[in-house]
């Protein structure tokens, strides 16, 4: 969670904020501050203020609209920030334990303060964990506090063309899939490993080859490739034998699989800087004359599909 600077506001003037215990002078728009030893800016809106360690918020205007009675915040994020009861601070670590749930701009607690751990929310939904670090669970939450997806994965990814990657068991042997925003296994969670969709094709790897699936886990491109990228304008970066080329969406073989190296793993600005060899040049993916040479360049392989 965020470490908000401490301020002296003894004798400090800052904006108003009344609710705060300021008191105005007159022909002043400036209020000195008497009951309140910490805050930090402004977001949609409200501004965290506190007291002996004590958060709550306050709007423009200066009144307290989230009480001053949490140990730890985040900002405001779709209308609601995440707050914690029972959280301790530790040196080198920050914030440390109790609970987190939601509140609205109102104060009101929309999702229950039972959490061990909570993301910013995105797109209407937020990471919740159950359980430590190690051994938790994850899920998501929707705003209104329903559990979307069930907190019984060891990881859940961000949301990508409306799918999020899950996973069950640890890190070097669990398997991974995708659930939609209903909560729905879409891709089964039988894969080693994935990248997330792109262009509408995830990558997937089994027993050390990878290739792509689409939503409904069809396998599009054959798991064959020793590794695979993600899917731009189109082309995505392929590896075999330590060999580097690019496939276009129906698997087909474009830039032959060749190269040593392909920079950044894609095209930017129409070509894709490799090596080759030793020597380095661009692959000009429109087949037209812009290849611009350096010094003991390969020949341009152009790209008429």
């Amino acid at each position: 969670m965020k470490n908000i600077i401490k301020i002296a506001l003894v004798g400090v003037l800052i904006l108003g904020i009344p609710g705060c215990g300021g008191q105005k002078k007159e022909n002043e728009s400036k209020y000195t501050l008497s009951s309140c030893d910490k805050c930090g800016p402004f977001n949609e809106g409200l501004a965290p203020v506190g007291k002996n360690d004590k958060w709550g918020f306050i709007d423009k205007e200066g009144k307290v609209v989230v009480p001053m009675v949490y140990d730890d915040f985040e900002k405001f994020s779709e209308g609601l920030a995440a707050v914690n009861i029972g959280a301790s601070f530790i040196k080198d670590l920050g914030m440390i334990g109790g609970k987190y749930g939601f509140v609205d701009k109102s104060g009101k607690v929309v999702i229950p303060i039972k959490y061990d751990s909570v993301s910013a929310f995105n797109d209407g939904l937020v990471k919740v964990r159950k359980g430590d670090l190690k051994n938790g669970k994850y899920g998501l939450v929707d705003k209104n506090g329903k559990v979307v997806v069930p907190i019984k994965y060891d990881y859940v990814g961000d949301f990508n063309d409306r799918l999020a990657v899950v996973r069950k068991g640890d890190l070097e042997t669990g398997k991974y899939g995708f659930v939609d925003k209903c909560g729905k296994v879409v891709i089964p969670v039988e894969y080693d490993d994935v990248s997330g969709f792109s262009e509408g094709l995830a990558g997937v790897e089994k027993n050390g080859k990878w290739g792509f699936v689409d939503e409904n886990d069809n396998v599009v491109v054959s798991l064959e490739y020793d590794y695979v990228g993600w899917f731009n304008d189109g082309l995505a970066q392929v590896r075999k034998k330590e060999k580097w080329g690019f496939i276009d969406k129906s698997g087909r073989v474009i830039v032959p699989i060749e190269y040593d190296y392909i920079y950044d793993g894609d095209y930017s600005e129409g070509l894709a800087a490799v090596t080759k060899d030793g020597k380095c040049g661009f692959l000009d993916k429109n087949g037209g004359d812009c290849f611009h040479a350096l010094r003991n360049t390969l020949r341009v392989q152009h790209m008429n599909g």
